[in-house]
């Protein structure tokens, strides 16, 4: 079975060297507290109930979409607050509008994790800026313009203009109810004009401002235009990836990459932003007549060249992490071998970034779904070119025999790192598990592969067949089929890694004889299936659990993928059940109990929200794998939960909607009556509550393997008296109450 994958967002705690990353610090913003939100959104409900008019009622609610968004942000664990890049941005925008001015205190700024070079501002006046725009920026100016931009939508009330020319928020709620990232577009929608207005502010702004001189932001609009890169260009060498022992084979390495081809003067006919030359000109005609000597003097980093850069690097590392949780692994080699070349400090731990990666692509390539979540190779430009290039074409088997070798040097390298060991042995699996190889293919002398001289006349080459002439030109450019045959002919870790793979071999031919046949891909995809339709009461009965706020899901088994429900099913279900599980926990658990959510109670600080935060990333990625195995990229973070709190397990509970049955006879009159509104009707007809079910995975937070999901069947509406039977029962699961 072919798995389809949704990307999921993904951030960063401790890196395994021990350097600090991005944490959530500080006080909790009193909107991520369950009470706070849960009035917010009662109020949201009045005003649309009792405020007349149709733009009114659309306002109120675009308010709830965007709630929703931020909603799923924070569940999700990819809105930072007070951490250091977030710091950073609100220094900046107390510099431009003034620290206590009244438009100061409408607006509140935070970190997305997210790779995507982006920022929008919402209409309740949050403004998200995304790690992939931090790590973009060449200086503080840049950063700046564009936050004075997001700024100027806010202050020319753009949301409520884009309503009253006709926008109909109910026109994209089809894309809410299965994809986050549309309803985060509501907020990025706006006309050509609009979008050159908020420049023209920006520049103002700045101009206005006693520390930015607006000269500086002016590259800001050539970052725009080439957003779509990695963060850097630099010629990528495969000795990254290869030992000396192996030379690339030619077919697998281009000789000139595609070119960049972004232009800045492109038709913006059709597209809400205009094109980058238009905006560069028009920005550079605001501020001519503007800076003066003494602004000419003002850094480009007004707050220090050394914060900017810490800012910039910290950034770049954490978009490798989300390259990691988003199964994007061509990009995530690449960025990881730019940072070693700029930061050389940061070598160890891009190559373990690199070494996860490599694993990870040897599971996707196995079940089929790289390029479900990879561009092709030929629509990709620049020096990455050469990596999707290499990946798109190398096969499954060379790949898994290229990780197990680089993840065989990085164990010897770092014999103490869990982190590394698990990948190490995990990539030994992959080996022998996904592609039955033996270490013996690759222990070639290179020699053996040398270019051959020639001794065939013409008349004796074209005497060969097709075939053999393919064969015999390929030996006298000393490119074999057998490229990697010398993997690990340097390598003196052979006989420890023959040890490994003869445990692995072992191991899996004893437990193969139940498989029916099948394939180790096969089998996983069967049992990944079944674990859906297995149902009965399991009981685990853990000394020390962490319980994890139960999920909403719509799960598509004919695309083995989660959405989340309705958005509005979704908030007022999440944070019903949500309540009712920190309030059984608190009543019935124990001390070997702990509960953690995104809606943040009186009783939560900030050390729990960041183990909140830690669960989400890690059970994202976990969960949109499908049936592949690899190691999780957030299981280092998940071990030093376990170490920090002494809790030993995860238990993840998902409400899970499975299947949608087709409407009563009531409910298709009210679809044929009403054919404008069917959109409308369709959640509401559609007997979702009847084909609920409940579904518990517990995990091993040490080792993050999965010690096993209990599946119980329920039929009828999740009313409060029945979520709170659901819930009591995970928990008598758990520890046998």
């Amino acid at each position: 079975m072919k798995s389809v994958l949704t990307v999921i967002l993904f951030a960063s705690s401790l890196l395994s060297f021990g350097q600090t990353t991005l944490q959530a610090s500080g006080n909790i913003p009193p909107l991520f507290r369950y009470e706070d939100r849960v009035e917010y959104m009662k109020q949201l409900s009045r005003d649309r109930s009792s405020t007349p008019g149709k733009f009114n009622k659309l306002k109120h609610e675009l308010l709830y979409a965007n709630e929703f968004m931020f909603s799923e942000y924070v569940t999700d664990g990819v809105v930072i607050f007070g951490d250091e890049i977030t710091t950073y941005l609100n220094d900046i925008v107390d510099e431009l509008i003034g620290e206590d001015s009244p438009l100061r205190d409408s607006i509140t700024v935070y970190t997305l994790r997210s790779r995507v070079p982006n920022a929008f501002m919402t209409p309740n006046g949050r403004m998200f800026v995304t790690l992939g725009l931090v790590a973009q920026v060449q200086n503080e100016t840049e950063l700046a313009f564009t936050l004075a931009h997001e700024i100027g939508h806010f202050v020319y009330h753009d949301f409520e203009r884009k309503l009253r020319n006709g926008w109909d928020l109910r026109q994209e709620r089809k894309y809410s109810e299965r994809d986050k990232e549309r309803v985060e577009n509501l907020s990025n929608m706006f006309s050509r004009e609009r979008e050159a207005q908020s420049d023209l502010y920006a520049a103002q702004i700045l101009s206005n401002s006693d520390i930015y001189n607006p000269e500086n932001a002016i590259e800001m609009f050539d970052v725009l235009l080439f957003s779509y890169l990695p963060i850097d260009e630099y010629e990528f060498s495969f000795d990254w990836i290869l030992p000396d022992s192996v030379q690339l084979s030619q077919d697998l390495n281009v000789e000139g990459v595609n070119p960049i081809v972004a232009k800045d003067d492109e038709d913006d006919t059709d597209r809400t932003h205009p094109n980058i030359q238009y905006r560069r000109d028009q920005y550079i005609e605001e501020i001519i007549d503007v800076v003066d000597d003494e602004m000419k003097k003002r850094s480009a980093n007004p707050s220090g060249d050394e914060r900017f850069a810490s800012v910039n690097k910290l950034a770049r590392q954490e978009v490798i992490r989300v390259n990691l949780h988003d199964f994007a692994y061509p990009r995530a080699i690449y960025n990881a071998y730019v940072c070693a070349k700029l930061y050389p400090e940061l070598t160890d731990e891009m190559r373990i970034s690199t070494g996860m990666a490599l694993h990870g692509l040897t599971n996707i390539k196995a079940h089929d779904f790289y390029g479900d979540i990879n561009p092709e190779a030929d629509e990709t430009e620049g020096e990455i070119h050469r990596v999707y290039h290499f990946c798109e074409n190398t096969s499954g088997s060379d790949i898994a025999a290229i990780a197990v070798a680089y993840n065989t040097q990085l164990h010897a390298d770092f014999p103490d790192n869990d982190f590394v060991n698990r990948i190490y042995e995990a990539s030994a699996r992959d080996f022998v598990r996904l592609y039955s190889l033996h270490l013996s293919s690759y222990t070639a002398d290179p020699k053996d592969l040398e270019p051959v001289q020639d001794t065939l006349s013409e008349e004796e080459f074209q005497a060969l067949s097709k075939i053999d002439k393919i064969y015999y030109q390929r030996k006298l450019q000393g490119i074999d089929s057998d490229w990697l045959s010398p993997l690990m002919f340097n390598s003196p870790n052979k006989n420890q890694l023959e040890e490994l793979l003869d445990r692995v071999k072992e191991e899996y031919e004893n437990d193969s004889t139940s498989r029916e046949g099948l394939d180790e891909v096969e089998y996983r995809e069967m049992v990944w299936e079944e674990s859906f339709d297995q149902t009965g009461q399991v009981y685990f009965d853990l000394d020390s659990v962490i319980f994890f706020e139960p999920w909403t899901y719509s799960y598509d088994k004919n695309f083995a993928n989660f959405y989340r429900i309705n958005f509005r099913d979704a908030l007022e279900l999440r944070e019903k059940i949500a309540h009712i599980s920190q309030e059984l926990v608190y009543e019935y658990g124990s001390d070997h109990i702990r509960f953690v959510s995104s809606q943040v109670f009186d009783e939560s600080t900030i050390d729990i929200y960041n183990d909140y935060i830690t669960c989400a990333l890690f059970v994202t990625e976990d969960r949109h794998r499908g049936a592949a195995q690899m190691v999780n990229s957030y299981q280092r973070e998940l071990a030093a939960v376990a170490d920090r709190t002494g809790m030993k397990y995860l238990a993840i509970p998902t409400i899970s909607v499975k299947n949608a049955k087709w409407p009563t006879s009531g409910g298709a009159v009210l679809m044929y009556v009403f054919p404008p509104f069917w959109p409308f009707l369709v959640g509401a007809v559609f007997v979702f509550q009847d084909t609920d079910n409940t579904f518990m995975d517990v995990y091993d937070m040490k080792t993050g393997e999965k010690v096993g999901r209990m599946v119980h069947d329920y039929r009828g509406p999740m009313s409060t008296a029945a979520s709170q039977m659901v819930v009591y029962e995970m928990l008598m699961q758990l520890q046998n109450w």
